[in-house]
């Protein structure tokens, strides 16, 4: 996607997470849904608690795994080339909070 953006005299994605929330707000279709499925166990080990995945956010999925295309698309109509978007202050987040966050943004790391 930064490739493409750089390739269009726009400016690379920078810090995903507010764009992630955005194009979910906007297009949940960017976003494959994961609604089954749990975060109780490991491959060594399982806990009593957990979290389970359903319809929508949830702290297993986030917000889905992503749609490239989609998602390519939606950075591509993006109207300020060259102008990122600036992060507006808004509420912050406990540790906990911000972990499906970061667990999500480590899994997109991961598949590219």
């Amino acid at each position: 996607i930064n490739d493409q953006l750089l390739n269009s005299n726009r400016t690379v994605l920078g810090f995903l997470n507010p764009l992630i929330y955005q194009m979910y707000a906007e297009n949940a279709q960017a976003f494959h849904d994961v609604t089954e499925g749990n975060n109780n166990c490991t491959h060594a080990y399982c806990c009593q608690h957990g979290f389970a995945a359903a319809k929508g956010w949830d702290p297993v999925g986030g917000v889905g795994t992503p749609n490239f295309q989609r998602i390519m698309e939606y950075a591509m109509r993006q109207k300020t080339p060259n102008n990122p978007p600036a992060l507006s202050a808004g509420p912050t987040l406990s540790a906990f909070q911000a972990l499906p966050i970061v667990l999500f943004t480590f899994a997109i790391l991961l598949a590219f």
